[in-house]
């Protein structure tokens, strides 16, 4: 499927002008639409940065979850150099895979360089795809299915694993099958008082995230076990991944621009290591980058109906609901939807009160303390200011001695208001007032994070991912993306 990348989506449904076809005057051959184009080689220069600051997230002895590369692995003693004053041993596995990874650059450099001296033809941009894809199998899917078969071999479900994105979240969905609400439960005497951070983790009093996350490992877990004979969380993060992609096939914009996007969503280096240990953030990215597509595309409904879906695992998607629902209303004024059908609004609130709704209902007090307060420190065991460790703010005040403990309350509500607000006044501001494309979409989302998470009680590096991620999704959907036409849009 990454192997398609380059390839445009099909034609819109129905008989009105496509938004995303190129200008005659505009278009250029292997550029996009937007009239201008990556430097030769440029490309294939981001490949090789991404790739090699990105694997250096990849773990270890890689032949304890793929028997097949024991016989690699025999021969360490080669990898091994006896200094003056240590002995330095190589993974001889990650060796051979960095040096496939470097190949893999090259060859990118030589296929990008064959286009721009004229040379395209579809069997060029397909070799670009399939080396983005082996980038995304190497970087990505191969080190988290070696951590899940790791924890599965290894009989403690507790090892190999993030704390909150994969063993908390199956409990949870276990507790779920049994009639438990997770968010009135306890999570003392389960597996994951045996996690790294043990019995001391605030975690075992809160399931941080909205429910969308264990629904799905309820509904999962037990078909998979009958598939496998195991289940792992993991599993869902690398469903997300085939989403992104297909999305991306569909209604992307089929150049560069494409690749890109997946590399820079799928394997970022800054939050790699943490999707790989079971991170919650890769599911969440994925819809609500296809949202944004969708959505910019003109397929309003879907759109939100992608996005009400990424509220459901994350929280920060409850902060993008003013960017999208503004994209949408221009979109439906163009074409007469809201006279005709049900407002924005509907699409977007459906998933959520669907999934979360019921919840909310089920105990108001136990789900607002976990998904709200407990980030906020107003509960009893919160999360430590600064966090583990964090990049925020928090820690200038923990600095400065303005609080006595990490788990001291402090007043963020301030905080808040005097820096997020204006930044996302401004997002919103400009969105109101430029082309409402995609890129623009998820630049206001990365920002408005960025601000939201900084002034917060703690900004985890894996923010700083998201943040990135959406930033740079951002940045190479917004120049002559199809979706930046202010044209008819096509049917949802």
């Amino acid at each position: 499927m990454l192997a398609s990348l380059s390839m445009p989506g099909p034609a819109p449904p129905t008989g009105l002008p496509d938004p995303g076809a190129p200008h005659p005057a505009t278009a250029v051959a292997g550029g996009g639409t937007d009239g201008r184009r990556l430097p030769p080689g440029l490309e294939g220069l981001l490949y090789l940065a991404l790739v090699t600051v990105s694997f250096r997230s990849i773990p270890t002895h890689l032949e304890a979850s793929f028997p097949a590369l024991a016989p690699l692995a025999a021969r360490a003693a080669l990898f091994t150099y006896e200094g003056a004053r240590q002995t330095i041993r190589v993974d001889p596995i990650l060796g051979g895979l960095s040096s496939l990874l470097v190949l893999c650059a090259l060859a990118y450099f030589v296929v990008d360089l064959a286009a721009a001296k004229g040379l395209r033809s579809p069997s060029i941009e397909r070799a670009k795809g399939i080396l983005v894809a082996s980038a995304v199998v190497a970087l990505l899917w191969v080190p988290t299915l070696h951590q899940a078969i790791l924890r599965r071999n290894g009989g403690d479900p507790a090892r190999f694993a993030h704390d909150g994105g994969v063993i908390a979240t199956e409990i949870a969905g276990r507790m779920l099958r049994e009639g438990k609400n997770p968010y009135a439960e306890s999570f003392r005497g389960t597996e994951l008082e045996r996690h790294v951070y043990g019995a001391t983790n605030p975690i075992m009093e809160h399931y941080p995230y909205p429910p969308g996350n264990f629904v799905a490992a309820a509904v999962l877990e037990p078909p998979t076990h009958t598939l496998l004979g195991w289940y792992d969380q993991r599993l869902v993060t690398l469903a997300a991944s085939l989403l992104l992609v297909g999305i991306l096939v569909r209604a992307g914009p089929g150049d560069a621009r494409s690749r890109l996007l997946a590399l820079a969503v799928l394997v970022n280096p800054i939050s790699l290591n943490w999707t790989i240990e079971g991170n919650n953030d890769l599911p969440f990215l994925a819809l609500v980058v296809g949202a944004a597509i969708l959505v910019g595309k003109g397929r309003v409904r879907s759109g939100l109906l992608v996005l009400g879906l990424a509220a459901t695992l994350k929280q920060f998607a409850w902060l993008y609901a003013p960017y999208f629902l503004l994209v949408a209303r221009d979109a439906g004024a163009l074409r007469g939807a809201e006279r005709r059908g049900r407002p924005p609004l509907f699409w977007l609130a459906l998933p959520p009160a669907i999934v979360v709704v019921p919840f909310l209902l089920w105990n108001p007090v136990a789900f607002l303390q976990d998904t709200l307060l407990y980030h906020a420190g107003q509960v009893a065991h919160p999360y430590p200011m600064g966090g583990t460790p964090g990049r925020g703010i928090a820690n200038w005040i923990l600095i400065l001695g303005l609080v006595k403990e990490n788990t001291a309350r402090f007043p963020f509500a301030i905080v808040h208001l005097a820096i997020s607000l204006p930044i996302a006044a401004l997002a919103y501001s400009r969105l109101a007032r430029g082309p409402r494309a995609a890129g623009r979409l998820l630049l206001a989302c990365g920002v408005t994070t960025l601000a939201v998470t900084f002034s917060s009680r703690s900004l985890q590096e894996n923010y700083l991912g998201v943040v990135t991620s959406l930033l740079a999704a951002g940045v190479l959907l917004e120049p002559g993306h199809p979706s930046s036409s202010r044209g008819v849009p096509t049917t949802p």
